[in-house]
């Protein structure tokens, strides 16, 4: 039998890691149905992304306007969140991104794609110290395919079991 071990990192109050927990869960029934012969053990970390935030919190603004650079980033962001989360529009399409930089006063001639996840052949240790900046949650595949977010490399799990398992059992 073939086996997969997925170390899974994530910040217990993101709700993006939440989201990942379960493209991670149907990924894996996905799995189930379609490669039966594959053991899977799943290792989960926990992974504070902002260490430095004190206990008692910041004021919302400020603490946005720090993490993202300015109140007009933060307000790119806001209506990034709004088109997504109240009006169902696809952000990681161009045009959409497009329509809504247009729509708060941008003149946008080009918008960067969106990013690949991070994928890797190295051996990947599921405490890596860097490991919080590449984002949360975070997934590594038998300590060398790495990749995560919430749109992450889960949901295609299924497709890539083969392979990925290495590791054979009796």
């Amino acid at each position: 039998m073939r086996t997969l071990t997925i170390d899974a990192s994530f910040d217990l109050i993101c709700p993006w890691c939440m989201i990942g927990k379960q493209h991670l869960t149907q990924a894996l029934a996905q799995l189930r149905q379609t490669d039966p012969d594959v053991s899977v053990r799943v290792r989960r970390h926990g992974l504070q992304l902002l260490p430095d935030l004190p206990p008692e919190g910041l004021p919302f603004m400020d603490f946005y306007v720090v993490r993202q650079g300015s109140p007009e980033a933060v307000a790119r962001r806001q209506a990034q969140v709004q088109a997504y989360f109240m009006h169902g529009q696809d952000i990681g399409q161009r045009h959409t991104l497009v329509e809504l930089a247009q729509g708060m006063g941008l003149d946008m001639l080009v918008v960067p794609g969106r990013a690949s996840p991070v994928r890797s052949h190295q051996p990947v240790p599921p405490n890596a110290p860097d490991l919080a900046s590449r984002g949360a949650p975070h997934f590594v595949f038998n300590q060398r395919a790495a990749g995560g977010h919430a749109r992450g490399v889960a949901p295609g799990l299924g497709h890539r079991a083969p392979s990925l398992t290495t590791e054979r059992t009796a």
